[in-house]
């Protein structure tokens, strides 16, 4: 199942799932119980959603369509950063043990085919693929055995952002600057 966020033609922010060239809106269906893609998959409906998607036939199409991030109010998002031995030669830097953990901000990120904005500090945009981990339940000190359990979605995506013209220092700057990032919007579950 492909999963998107998006603005109604209303202004209301829904989300659904693509069939047929269309999307088939979940957020109607789950009102008040499930108002966002967050919230269904904190309350462990993917399966029911599945569901729902089989039995019905799109909404609208997805042409056209006015598409957000994924997951427009998340509560944090981690990256992990020079997580790929590639990456790390290319940076000097050494591999080790525990990778870097550092933060984004969500005012970050644009949906998909929405503009991107160039920073002054930037003179160009980058692109690379990523493998984004939506948590489906929070939690803390989970066993290893229990870990699977609370996974929501697993995203494939092409990131584009603008690359800063000017070497950082610490991680974070250039990861948070105002509607840079653009990561497609199709999530598949994580079954």
């Amino acid at each position: 199942m492909k999963l998107v966020s998006f603005v109604a033609g209303d202004g209301r922010l829904g989300y659904g799932a693509i069939k047929d060239g269309g999307v088939v809106d979940l957020s109607r269906r789950f009102g008040e119980r499930a108002p966002t893609l967050r919230t269904l998959l904190a309350a462990g409906a993917l399966a029911e959603a599945e569901r729902i998607v089989r039995d019905s036939a799109p909404d609208f199409p997805l042409e056209g369509l006015e598409l957000a991030p994924v997951i427009p109010d998340p509560d944090k998002i981690i990256c992990v950063g020079l997580n790929y031995r590639d990456h790390v030669a290319e940076s000097g830097k050494a591999v080790t043990e525990k990778p870097a953990l550092f933060a984004r901000f969500a005012g970050s990120q644009v949906g998909h085919l929405q503009p991107l904005v160039k920073p002054a500090i930037s003179d160009e945009f980058d692109y690379e693929g990523e493998l984004a981990v939506v948590i489906g339940k929070g939690g803390r000190h989970i066993p290893a055995e229990r870990a699977r359990a609370r996974r929501g979605l697993f995203l494939l995506q092409r990131r584009e952002r603008a690359r800063l013209a000017a070497p950082h220092q610490p991680v974070p700057r250039g990861k948070d600057l105002r509607r840079h990032r653009r990561l497609r919007p199709l999530a598949g579950d994580g079954g």
